[in-house]
């Protein structure tokens, strides 16, 4: 007989219902029980809140999912019990304020050591189709994306133990895709993408922002230093740097420093000490500064502004 023959069906009162519910969670036993005490449990819920129970009916129907639940701990999903999940729940989105909601309950919460190993084990291996790919980079290139993690990063300082695990599990990636650092070849197409591309007014001025009364340390100085030690510029390079320094000069001919400005200078120079090294290299600079200007003719209007510049810094000292 068909579950859905008039002979097959009865008329219930919702009391009726509720109670041959329950009494299906007692008639059966294993797999079959625990699919009773879900659609007990289910007696709950209503849709659009229409469904209205009683308070010891709610009491029971709360009682039966937590045994369905502590049940259910273990048990594996077959794959096709999977995907009617997957297919009940794609393309359901939630309210702006469930997911406010959702937010604030995991907000400071974090997973025990267990559960991390876990979650690690069960993404390990795992590859992504080309089209979820493209979907989680159009998804972090939008511009409201970006605008959210930028909030979410602001303000936060990675400490020296998150930096180290954070090194580690970066070199254990590539170690397990078998991914070497970068070729020539390869950084040499991404330095061609960036070429003659230049931030925009608005960037420089956040990078500014940001970098504003940040102090370097003297670890990361050494770095630098040592990255930039025996590194030789190119011809081009280098008349690139003269031709900005050129329209340097020429923007700042003529402009005056504050009195702030020169007091702040006066103070970061102020007690500091050269080392013996250090003094050698800039007379070496000069002597072969002179040596490069030596025979060098100025023109009459650089004579009669040098001559005024050192009359003025005279009259001043005296």
């Amino acid at each position: 007989m068909k579950r859905d023959d008039p002979n097959n069906l009865v008329w219930l009162t919702c009391r009726e219902h509720f109670l041959i519910h329950w009494l299906l969670t007692k008639i059966y036993t294993g797999r079959a029980r625990i699919k009773m005490l879900y659609a007990l449990a289910a007696m709950q819920m209503g849709v659009g809140g229409t469904r209205v129970l009683t308070g010891w009916q709610y009491e029971v129907a709360r009682r039966k999912y937590s045994e369905a639940r502590r049940l259910s701990v273990g048990r594996t999903l077959s794959t096709e019990h999977r995907r009617k999940i997957g297919d009940a729940i794609r393309g359901r989105k939630h309210s702006a304020e469930a997911i406010e909601k959702m937010s604030r309950a995991q907000n400071g919460r974090k997973p025990s050591p267990e559960s991390i190993r876990k979650m690690r084990a069960s993404l390990t291996g795992r590859k992504l189709s080309a089209e979820h790919v493209a979907k989680i980079r159009l998804r972090c290139q939008s511009k409201e994306n970006r605008q959210k993690m930028s909030n979410l990063k602001k303000g936060t300082k990675q400490s020296a133990e998150g930096k180290a695990k954070l090194s580690a599990s970066l070199k254990a990636y590539y170690a397990i895709h078998k991914m070497p650092s970068p070729s020539e070849e390869t950084r040499r197409k991404i330095a061609q993408a960036l070429k003659g591309r230049s931030p925009s007014a608005e960037c420089i001025k956040k990078r500014r922002a940001a970098a504003m009364g940040r102090k370097v340390s003297v670890e990361t100085r050494a770095k630098l230093s040592s990255l930039q030690s025996g590194r030789r510029l190119s011809t081009e390079t280098r008349k690139k740097i003269s031709e900005s320094w050129a329209v340097r000069r020429l923007v700042e001919r003529g402009r005056k420093t504050s009195t702030e400005t020169r007091k702040k200078i006066s103070t970061a120079l102020k007690g500091k000490s050269l080392s013996y090294e250090h003094k050698q290299k800039i007379s070496e600079s000069w002597k072969l500064r002179r040596i490069r200007e030596a025979g060098r003719k100025r023109s009459v209007e650089q004579r009669y502004r040098m001559s005024e510049a050192q009359k003025k810094r005279y009259s001043k000292a005296s």
